[in-house]
Parts: C-alpha cells; sequence; structure tokens
C-alpha cells in the first residue's frame, strides 16, 4: 500500500497478479485531508478524551480545524491591514488614530524625567 501523505483520497495497492499499483479512492465521499490533518485530528480527539473516535468524529474534527485555521489567516490579514492603513495616517498626518494596542506587543509608557537621589532624605 503506497499513499501521498498530501492526499489521503486515493491509496494505490500492488496488483499480486500484474505488479501494477491499482488507485483505490476513500469508500465514502469525504473531504479530502493531508496525513498532517488527519494526526492533528486524531491528537485532538484524543486531547478532548473523545469516548467516540468514529471516522466521522475524525473527519468533523479536520473540518473544525480548517475553520479555525481560516479565522485565524482572517484576522492576521485583517489585523495588518488594519496596521497598514494606521500607518499610512500616520504618514500622511503624522498622528496616530484611536485604534486598539497590539495585544501580542507590550505597552511603553512614554519617558519619565527622574531626578537622581530626589526621594533620599539630608543625612
Amino acid at each position: 500500500m503506497v499513499y501521498d501523505p498530501r492526499s489521503l483520497s486515493t491509496i494505490w495497492v500492488v496488483d499480486d497478479v500484474t505488479g501494477d499499483y491499482v488507485a483505490v479512492p476513500y469508500r465514502i465521499p469525504r473531504p479530502d485531508m493531508t496525513l498532517v490533518e488527519s494526526e492533528a485530528a486524531r491528537q485532538r480527539l484524543q486531547a478532548l478524551k473523545a469516548a467516540d473516535r468514529t471516522e466521522a468524529r475524525l473527519f468533523d474534527n479536520v473540518l473544525q480545524i480548517r475553520a479555525i485555521e481560516e479565522r485565524g489567516r482572517t484576522a492576521t490579514a485583517r489585523m495588518r491591514a488594519e496596521r497598514s492603513r494606521q500607518a499610512r495616517r500616520v504618514a500622511r498626518d503624522g498622528t496616530a488614530s484611536e485604534l486598539p494596542a497590539d495585544p501580542r506587543r507590550p505597552a511603553i509608557a512614554p519617558p519619565v524625567h527622574i531626578e537622581a537621589f530626589a526621594d533620599v532624605e539630608d543625612l
């Protein structure tokens, strides 16, 4: 048996008589998945301690993982576009608009002037 890790929808089995490989498609029409997606879905089911680790549950899990990835890509694209618009505004106006801070970057406080030894009493 041979398979392409990029597509598990078809496997190839060696015919004993001719020695040729015969393509065997998946028995039920399901969305195609990669080997990596299959392993990730199995690990997720195991981590969720899912009692029903069935074939249908595996495919549902793959679709859920794809939906999560797509939401992440959409959010990333939206944040990049917003940062680009903000950079253009700053370049044009010289000021930044009131946008929410990026939660992945720590907020930087403005510098404060501190007088050396200002809080030490005279001895």
